[in-house]
């Protein structure tokens, strides 16, 4: 079974901006992987200006599956989430990742941040 997560970015607009990571997305692997080989602003549209990510090596190295670009476009987080363990978003004023998951026991549309 995968751990399935999403990363990407809050736009301006308060749009969620993502690209789906198949494998391994719990954060002590791809959120370990993300703030130590993936914390920039480059990094971050690297990331999602390529095809779904099937996994992260240990070493940083991105794993990819599909053509073309797969970025989603959420109107919230709530929305991002939705389907995935696990959302990755990018500060670009802070210049750290946030890790999100849904908190479904308690309110099924309330959000949790967990410690990267």
């Amino acid at each position: 079974m995968s751990t399935r997560s999403a990363i990407g970015y809050k736009a301006a607009d308060g749009k969620v901006v993502t690209i789906y990571c198949h494998y391994d997305g719990y954060p002590k692997h791809v959120g370990k992987i993300l703030k130590e080989f993936h914390s920039s602003d480059e990094a971050l549209h690297t990331l999602i200006n390529g095809s779904h990510i099937r996994n992260f090596d240990n070493d940083g190295t991105v794993v990819r599956f599909g053509d073309g670009t797969s970025m989603e476009v959420s109107d919230n987080e709530i929305e991002a989430i939705y389907g995935y363990d696990y959302l990755y978003l990018w500060s670009f004023a802070e210049q750290k990742w946030t890790c999100l998951s849904r908190d479904g026991f308690v309110k099924p549309d309330a959000l949790m941040e967990i410690n990267l």
